[in-house]
């Protein structure tokens, strides 16, 4: 339970320094002009940033509705701001636009405390310098040096309170469902334990993750607040990835902000929550065509192809007639010693990868295990990327979905480049 004096001495703590930091005081100079547009969080709704048209005059910051708009909806008297804070997967997901800065600032006014971010890291970087500029032109070096101080004292305070609040959020819901206000959770989408590399320790950490209203959750046990977020919103995923010291059933999440490499137990538990992310973020799993093993059913339906014209566009160079029963497809690259290596291409399907297991084998870091995927019927040939972190490229065109493929088509994986061949017999 949480001792209820506790918050009580923190927000009298709080309040104490948000007062030596909120001294008013006015800025003699008006040749300091700069507008531009910043998202600006609500102070009634803290969880809602709304993107305003911003007028810095002095030390006021002036915001607008929008670019038309004349009167201001408010007005902001700057005291003083913080360092450059950094913006999380939590902040992206309450501005829900992923065109945000990486980073953000407090801005303490009298009676008031603001948050702001920019559209990209350029305007951020601007806004901070010109109300720097204001403020060590305005105010002594004592004064700031008495300011700066405050905000290192105040800055681990605000952390404490947030996770307090966290924490009690969790409790009353707990205390609403035991007393049968709430009937039944809200439904999760997929929970479990995943390991998460963690660049700046250089190792692997286990969290309990619950995927959850398009979001990851991870916490260090499944009863404490959550560790952190990851926004799938605007989220790309890749498997097949190698983790930093070349371990298997890794995946990556690619946010705006930053990247996750996420390993699972084995393959099936990897490609189950690859499914379950991408069912949540899209509505539906990935492209099946994507998922598809050997042994799945190798009919072609005109209907899936990407420029399926390209079929009756055949040049005069390329062998006409159904392939096996008078011309032989094969696929021709360089491996890593130099040497010249040819495929044929049976009728069916041939996996191109990393792995041991794929038909066509390739000694390249950036091919993943299995990385594409050639069917060949009697009539058409066609390729198609299997979720790769690198993607399919024919003729320096990145694959997006299946695609024909004829005689004399440059197809690159990886680093390594292969051509399309079709012979007579």
């Amino acid at each position: 339970m949480l001792d209820k004096a506790m918050p009580n001495r923190l927000d009298k703590q709080i309040s104490t320094l948000l007062s030596r930091l909120q001294g008013p005081w006015v800025c003699d100079r008006t040749d300091n002009h700069m507008m531009g547009f910043l998202y600006k969080r609500q102070r009634k709704a803290p969880h809602r940033w709304i993107l305003y048209r911003i007028i810095l005059n002095g030390n006021n910051l002036y915001y607008f509705n929008d670019s038309t708009s004349k009167r201001p909806r408010g007005i902001i008297s700057i005291s003083f701001i913080s360092q450059k804070l950094v913006t999380t997967e939590a902040h992206l997901l309450e501005i829900k636009n992923p065109e945000v800065s990486q980073h953000h600032l407090m801005v303490f006014s009298p009676n008031r405390l603001d948050f702001f971010a920019a559209p990209t890291n350029e305007d951020l970087d601007k806004w901070y310098s010109s109300m720097s500029k204001i403020i060590n032109e305005s105010l002594t070096s004592q004064e700031i040096n008495f300011r700066e101080n405050v905000l290192q004292e105040l800055l681990p305070l605000l952390s404490q309170k947030s996770s307090q609040d966290v924490e009690k959020i969790i409790l009353m819901i707990a205390e609403l469902e035991h007393s049968g206000f709430v009937k039944g959770r809200v439904k999760k989408d997929r929970t479990g334990n995943l390991e998460m590399w963690l660049d700046d320790e250089e190792k692997w950490v286990k969290y309990y993750f619950v995927l959850q209203n398009k979001c990851l959750y991870y916490y260090k046990t499944s009863k404490a607040p959550p560790k952190g977020i990851i926004t799938l919103q605007f989220t790309t995923t890749s498997d097949d990835e190698e983790g930093p010291n070349g371990e298997d059933f890794c995946f990556k999440l690619r946010t705006p902000l930053s990247s996750f490499i996420l390993r699972a137990k084995h393959q099936v538990a990897m490609e189950e929550w690859i499914d379950a992310i991408d069912t949540v973020k899209l509505g539906k799993k990935r492209d099946s065509v994507k998922r598809k093993s050997k042994s799945d059913d190798d009919g072609l339906l005109a209907g899936e192809f990407q420029d399926i014209s390209r079929i009756n566009d055949i040049s005069l160079d390329e062998p006409s007639g159904s392939y096996h029963k008078k011309n032989l497809p094969t696929i021709a690259y360089v491996n890593p010693e130099g040497k010249k290596k040819t495929h044929k291409l049976p009728l069916g399907a041939t996996v191109i990868g990393r792995s041991e297991s794929s038909a066509i084998t390739l000694d390249d870091k950036q091919v993943s295990r299995s990385h594409a995927k050639i069917e060949v019927s009697e009539d058409v040939a066609v390729i198609s990327d299997l979720g790769s972190g690198h993607g399919t490229r024919v003729n320096h065109t990145t694959l997006t979905s299946r695609t024909v493929i004829r005689h004399g088509d440059s197809i690159t994986v990886g680093k390594t480049k292969l051509k399309f061949l079709v012979t007579k017999k």
